[in-house]
């Protein structure tokens, strides 16, 4: 009976060496085919991902002359050829915790270099797991270390003393920039200006660890407008932070190459304003129309491939329910 650890004995024996190791089981996820494979019609370039197989190919068939309908997209073919030798397409043979090789290592009968070759792969794949791991949890303690130290930086009261004559907020910064004959960058259809930090006051106290500040551990902040952006702008301003606010002449400065637009932000009033300039209205208007047809168009898509992505599943699941592939002779 065709299996993965039938093969992987003949590949091993054969001065073969795995490529990965797992540690779980995984032998019995192979689809193994038995008899019948001219009968094996698939759409491989679709194979990708999650719809990708590992196939194992019954060794009375030579695998050179059927690799051509198994092999393709993300799939893996195991097969032997017309000599017996044993073959792989996809360039990865992996063990796992129930494959076969565990067995051979600890046979005294098996050739010491066999058994030295299994030896050696766990043995450089078990220490390359523990460097991971080690490299995991420093990076862990690191990026906890960085947020607590952010956090203390930006839980300092002295930061939003707020002046009576102006109060900051990403909306504030907003008008001034769309007014200025600004663009924005994305439309969101969710509520997103109160997510900004408004640094109203003392932002010389600011001292982050910038290069930490990646992924979940970033910020959008906005500088009050009675400080100069460009002056403050590397106390805030690094890693995937963004950083809005105005210069020493008014002019409104965005760092990170991002002006978002949300449902709750004020370019919609000033779209609506009558008394607004008119090209900035229009501007606004035809930004979040065009917009709003890439995100149809975006959404279409994504439907048409969802819908063809289960066309494919059912048929490939089709093609390999057919049980005269796993007849044994």
């Amino acid at each position: 009976m065709t299996s993965y650890n039938e093969w992987l004995k003949d590949y091993l024996m054969q001065g073969g060496a795995p490529t990965h190791v797992y540690d779980r089981p995984g032998a019995k996820g192979f689809v193994c085919i038995e008899n019948n494979p001219h009968l094996v019609s698939l759409p491989l370039g679709k194979m990708c991902g999650a719809m990708s197989k590992s196939f194992v190919l019954s060794r009375q068939y030579d695998v050179e002359k059927y690799q051509g309908r198994f092999y393709g997209g993300h799939n893996s073919l195991y097969g032997w050829d017309s000599e017996g030798k044993a073959k792989v397409y996809g360039d990865i043979v992996p063990v796992y915790e129930d494959t076969v090789d565990r067995l051979i290592a600890l046979d005294e009968e098996a050739p010491s270099k066999v058994r030295n070759v299994i030896f050696g792969v766990r043995k450089r794949e078990a220490e390359r797991a523990e460097r991971w791991a080690a490299e995991c949890e420093s990076r862990r303690k690191q990026s906890d270390i960085a947020r607590i130290l952010i956090e203390e930086v930006l839980g300092n009261s002295e930061l939003y003393i707020k002046d009576s004559s102006c109060v900051t907020s990403y909306n504030e910064w907003l008008k001034d920039y769309l007014m200025q004959c600004g663009t924005p960058t994305h439309v969101y259809d969710y509520s997103g200006a109160k997510g900004f930090v408004c640094i109203e006051s003392n932002p010389h106290l600011v001292s982050l660890p910038l290069e930490d500040m990646c992924g979940a551990l970033s910020n959008s902040f906005v500088l009050s407008r009675q400080y100069d952006v460009k002056q403050y702008r590397n106390r805030f301003y690094g890693g995937h932070n963004e950083l809005y606010g105005w210069d020493s002449e008014g002019k409104a400065r965005a760092y990170g190459g991002i002006v978002p637009l949300y449902e709750d932000t004020v370019d919609r009033l000033i779209a609506l304003d009558e008394e607004a300039p008119i090209e900035v209205r229009y501007k606004i208007l035809k930004f979040r129309q065009k917009e709003a047809k890439r995100q149809a168009e975006w959404d279409s898509k994504i439907e048409a491939d969802h819908l063809q992505s289960e066309m494919n599943k059912r048929y490939i699941s089709e093609v390999l329910h057919n049980p005269d592939l796993y007849k044994e002779q």
